[in-house]
């Protein structure tokens, strides 16, 4: 496990178990204790339940589920995507069941990199992961590289979980909201149901929610009164969707941003209300910046 800190921030995380945080914590003012940012998994959790469990994973090359498990290319070309845990469909892409390897590292920063060597296009990737802590802020950037000899739809995103109280609040802007359909994907855009509209902000209940945010504004807040803090996230303009994940009466969400809307991976029918992944060329990247800035509630920076 490698720890990079600074005075205000903590980050843990596994390299080798899918580049895994178990972590993420912040010194307050006011507060003794660290408090956490995303919810905390212990190593053998981690060691027992894999990169899912863990407090954030990538996903690259691409995010959550494909339907039929295959990628379709802009020219037509049909790529199988193999089944990769018990689930139907491929989840999650790769990476985050793979080992990364340290390229650099400091005390407050930390520079992963894979190179995966799939069955087939599409599954051929190199990927390139860093972190870096600055006062109450922390940088995640990421990049998907095509290593296959054919261009082919790739896509990435971050899955992070946070904690969940009765007071959690979420807001954010986005284009379309979609409602869930067979397989956990998206299903149909809604008019925005009140349970699923965080655009003034407001409560997260215990409801089951694996709801997609199209054409997602890039920034999101999560309020956490009986933390002390709320958490800022901006990401770069290619993140255009964003996932929201909450497991039924559960003590955490997940906020995922995404470089393409879930199951958007026909590149011959792109939908007008979806952000579909792109066709990267061999030997092409897409990279982007997540950042996640921490605010007292007392409003002290």
């Amino acid at each position: 496990m490698i720890r990079i800190a600074n005075d205000r921030l903590t980050l843990e995380l596994h390299p080798d178990r899918g580049a895994a945080v178990v972590s993420f914590a912040a010194r307050l003012p006011h507060r003794p204790q660290p408090v956490p940012l995303f919810r905390s998994v212990s190593a053998d959790t981690l060691t027992r339940d894999g990169a899912g469990a863990a407090a954030m994973f990538p996903m690259v090359p691409f995010a959550n589920r494909l339907p039929d498990a295959r990628l379709i290319g802009a020219d037509g070309t049909v790529f199988e995507v193999p089944v990769n845990t018990d689930d139907p469909l491929p989840l999650h892409g790769t990476g985050w069941q793979q080992a990364w390897r340290v390229e650099s590292t400091a005390p407050n920063r930390l520079v992963l990199v894979l190179a995966a060597d799939g069955p087939a296009p599409g599954t051929a990737f190199s990927a390139r992961l860093s972190f870096e802590l600055t006062g109450n802020r922390l940088e995640i950037g990421q990049s998907v590289t095509n290593r296959s000899a054919t261009a082919c739809p790739m896509g990435m995103g971050l899955h992070p979980y946070v904690p969940r109280t009765d007071r959690t609040e979420l807001r954010f802007q986005a284009r379309d909201v979609w409602t869930e359909g067979g397989g956990h994907l998206p299903d149909a855009p809604a008019d925005w149901p009140e349970p699923l509209d965080f655009r003034a902000g407001r409560p997260v209940d215990g409801t089951w929610r694996n709801n997609a945010y199209a054409g997602w504004a890039g920034q999101a807040e999560i309020r956490q009164p009986d933390l002390g803090y709320h958490l800022r996230m901006a990401a770069s303009p290619i993140y255009g969707d964003l996932m929201l994940f909450v497991p039924t009466d559960g003590d955490c969400l997940a906020l995922e941003p995404q470089t393409h809307t879930t199951g958007a991976n026909d590149l011959t029918n792109p939908r007008a209300d979806t952000m579909p992944m792109r066709s990267l060329a061999p030997g092409a990247c897409l990279s982007g910046q997540v950042r996640l800035t921490v605010v007292p509630e007392d409003g002290v920076p």
